[in-house]
């Protein structure tokens, strides 16, 4: 369980500044990247520091290129000095500027008057604000991660089952839900799929399309569907008994 001390570390901030700080329209991660470096800077007893856009976004959990818009858009608006700009071997030196009347490009949340109107002030659009599209851009792009890494083993595995189909014609033509399909089946039904069907066609017959094959086709050779036809072996020694049988009907009817 959770349980912060005061005596185990703190960061002291002046009421004043933090008043400042929460009545103005920052952004979630300019928010946040503010608090980091007070963090890093008061909570040391100190007015400045080294921070890389690296280091600020691990520490607040954001992608770098956000923290780099918003690094840029603070800076521009004089909330935050920098002391020393950076190098190839050292990240660059900021402090906050305490002085928030020289702030520039913010609005400030009114003031609120402690009256029956209250609550109902809250629910503002300072309120969406904070809720940036940076950080729902953020979350779109973390989603859109994982769909791009699922999409690409998807493909991937689509093009091993390819190569092992005779007929290579129509490839572009195999839609995503069919390759996905295919993926959650596995190589060693697909490939079992595709032995049965070139066994089974007649030698007459042309191999179908793969993507006729791929986008459905298949079903019919999964072990749920399939059923074994006899072989044209068997079939060559069947035909004799058939023979067989019938001439000893004939003789059988011409003794009558």
């Amino acid at each position: 369980m959770s349980s912060p001390q005061k005596e185990n570390g703190y960061t002291p901030i002046a009421n004043e500044l933090l008043e400042a700080m929460y009545k103005t329209n920052f952004t979630a991660t300019e928010f946040k990247t503010i608090l980091l470096i007070m963090r890093y800077t008061f909570g040391f007893s100190r007015k400045e520091h080294q921070v890389s856009l690296t280091f600020i976004s691990k520490g607040i959990g954001i992608s770098k290129r956000y923290v780099s818009s918003a690094v840029g858009k603070l800076i521009n608006d004089n909330i935050l000095l920098v002391v020393k700009e950076h190098t190839d071997t050292q990240g660059r030196i900021v402090k906050l500027n305490k002085d928030y009347d020289k702030w520039e490009n913010r609005d400030s949340v009114q003031q609120m008057n402690h009256s029956s109107t209250v609550e109902a002030e809250i629910n503002t659009t300072d309120e969406l604000q904070f809720n940036t599209t940076d950080e729902l851009q953020f979350t779109q792009d973390k989603q859109n991660i994982k769909q791009n890494k699922n999409n690409g083993a998807c493909n991937s595995f689509f093009e091993q089952i390819w190569q092992l189909y005779p007929n290579k014609k129509g490839k572009a033509q195999v839609n995503t839900k069919s390759k996905k399909e295919l993926q959650r089946l596995g190589i060693d039904v697909v490939k079992t799929c595709i032995d049965r069907y070139v066994v089974d066609k007649p030698d007459w017959k042309q191999f179908q399309n793969g993507s006729t094959f791929f986008n459905g086709g298949y079903i019919d050779y999964i072990d749920e569907s399939f059923t074994e036809q006899a072989s044209p072996l068997e079939d060559e020694r069947s035909e004799p008994k058939r023979q067989q049988l019938t001439k000893q009907q004939l003789e059988a009817l011409s003794q009558l």
